[in-house]
């Protein structure tokens, strides 16, 4: 609910953090429950030896635990470790092969580091199992958006949209794209109606930033970004490794952000 923009991080991770401590409380070697604490330092409190600590305390109870891993993974390629995201998410598919979310993590990891190639390569296999998922289509058109295929891009993240205009996450990218593409009014009507909605539902600010970014508005997007990091929004932990915030990184403001959130000396 907190990833997607679904619901507050603040409220949202509120809740996750009290089921987790209850878990632990009825059953202390449930690794699931270390797994989802060690999810919470890393998403929302940003406490990062924290995060890697529980991850490691939940390997040691189940170390064959598919999904321990698959979120693991998100965390080392957030920290820039992408060597050990690669192990890791390989580990997670051998012990689940069937697990489609995996198969997304692993196109992440390949976003991230980027091996944009790669991601689509992987991606259209993943597509392949469900042709209709709007999470696999609007990834597929971030790599293509850096490639410079637009086209690509734009088609895909429609699709998204159209397949899941509750999640909007897919609409900023789709925004993004347009941004990056010169489709300026198709991205500004993004803008528009993400702020009409914020009069009657929670709109999560990362989004804004990410197309003022891609209008090349980088005052605005780190006005945004500000107010993600108010917000502890969950993408905010991949700034470091995010390749749609390049054209800021030489601004001393996004270097701060990365220092507070000690993602950065």
């Amino acid at each position: 609910m907190a990833f997607y923009g679904l619901e507050p991080p603040k409220e949202a991770y509120k809740k996750v953090r009290a089921a987790a401590a209850r878990a632990l409380e009825i059953d202390s070697s449930l690794a699931d429950a270390h797994k989802i604490d060690a999810t919470v330092d890393f998403y929302f409190n940003w406490e990062w030896e924290n995060a890697e600590e529980k991850f490691q305390r939940a390997f040691t109870l189940n170390p064959n635990n598919a999904s321990a891993y698959q979120f693991y993974t998100w965390y080392l390629i957030a920290m820039g470790r992408t060597e050990e995201a690669q192990i890791s998410i390989s580990r997670a598919l051998d012990l689940d092969p069937l697990a489609f979310f995996a198969y997304l993590t692993e196109s992440d990891v390949f976003y991230l580091s980027r091996q944009y190639d790669q991601a689509i390569a992987q991606l259209e296999e993943t597509l392949d199992l469900d042709r209709n998922n709007s999470l696999a289509l609007s990834r597929l058109g971030w790599s293509y958006v850096q490639k410079g295929m637009f086209t690509e891009a734009i088609n895909n993240m429609q699709q998204a949209v159209t397949l899941a205009p509750y999640n909007k996450e897919t609409s900023f990218t789709l925004g993004h794209a347009y941004a990056v593409a010169g489709k300026t009014a198709e991205a500004r009507k993004i803008l528009d109606d993400m702020h009409r909605l914020t009069e009657k539902q929670y709109v999560p600010p990362y989004g804004f930033a990410l197309i003022h970014v891609g209008l090349g508005e980088n005052d605005e997007a780190l006005e945004w970004l500000e107010r993600a990091y108010q917000d502890r929004n969950s993408w905010m932990p991949f700034m470091q490794v995010e390749p749609r915030l390049d054209p800021l990184r030489s601004d001393p403001r996004f270097q701060d952000l990365l220092y507070r959130m000690n993602l950065t000396k």
